[in-house]
């Protein structure tokens, strides 16, 4: 299942970027904070490194009239191909044995193998992939991860055919199944201002 396997009657509360916080966009503890989970940023600690993934937006997922609280989307955008690799090579050594313990993790959940190498010029695609990971089996919460593409950006503009065959390469490079469990790539028309 992908995002088709939201509960029904589920709904949406964003949480970033909104008007009112300057459309500020968060990380590490902070986006925890933002989805309400201030409570479990020691375990987001103990998985990944300080200055991880920088988040284009995120929601939580409530189902009902109550609201409850039923999971979270994680969403990730991009408007053209170039910025969908990017390399660790800034990380620490203790940090690099942390990030490499989550990607391995990650590697395992996925069955991708092992020795595909995730921190080269794969590492943004992976790293997003590892917090998907780390809200669906540390923290065991029901977890959604959007990659967005922006379709014809008047600065870059990419196709639908470009974005499919550059995401089919990225997923081959990455080992991983053409359709992930809980990953959807939705594909948005760009406006210009």
């Amino acid at each position: 299942g992908q995002l088709n396997s939201v509960p029904r009657g589920a709904s949406l509360q964003w949480v970033s970027p909104l008007e009112a916080n300057h459309y500020d966009e968060y990380n590490d503890g902070d986006f925890l904070r933002a989805l309400g989970l201030g409570p479990r940023i020691k375990e987001l600690t103990d998985f990944w490194p300080h200055n991880g993934p920088c988040w284009d937006a995120l929601a939580v997922l409530t189902v009902g009239d109550d609201s409850r609280f039923r999971g979270v989307v994680i969403v990730e955008a991009k408007s053209h191909p170039r910025e969908m690799r990017s390399s660790c090579c800034k990380a620490i050594e203790g940090n690099r044995r942390k990030i490499d313990s989550a990607l391995s993790a990650t590697k395992s959940w996925l069955g991708v193998l092992d020795g595909v190498g995730w921190t080269g010029d794969l590492y943004q695609y992976a790293n997003r992939l590892a917090h998907l990971f780390f809200f669906k089996n540390v923290l065991g919460l029901d977890a959604w991860l959007a990659n967005v593409y922006f379709l014809n950006d008047p600065h870059s503009p990419t196709g639908h055919d470009r974005w499919i065959e550059e995401i089919q390469l990225l997923k081959r490079a990455a080992g991983v199944p053409s359709s992930i469990p809980y990953v959807s790539d939705l594909f948005i028309e760009a406006h210009a201002e």
